[in-house]
């Protein structure tokens, strides 16, 4: 079994949220240790839902939901801000580039 991809979002999530936590000022001196273990206890959550889902026999390509599943681990993709990708240069307004699906 494999995660699904609605697992793998919740995990970026996860880690984007440890992310934006580490830029707050400290409060106490273990707070951002603390922070991250119980982040890490989550995500090893749901990592844990496909060997739930093998022993119970429950396979997501089947069920109702219909997830879609990917397999290994995904990868970190450099994306530029949401500012300057969707702008179009030297026009007075902000329009939205028009995006190719290929």
């Amino acid at each position: 079994m494999t995660i699904t991809i609605n697992e793998r979002v919740v995990i970026r999530l996860l880690n984007a949220a440890a992310r934006l936590y580490e830029d707050l000022p400290d409060q106490r001196p273990a707070e951002a240790k603390e922070f991250r273990q119980a982040l890490d206890m989550v995500i090893a959550v749901i990592e844990a839902r496909p060997a739930h889902r093998a022993a119970a026999g429950i396979d997501p390509e089947i069920d109702q939901l219909k997830l879609k599943m990917i397999p290994g681990k995904a990868r970190r993709v450099e994306r530029q801000s949401p500012i300057s990708a969707g702008t179009l240069s030297g026009s007075s307004s902000a329009k939205t580039v028009e995006r190719e699906i290929a």
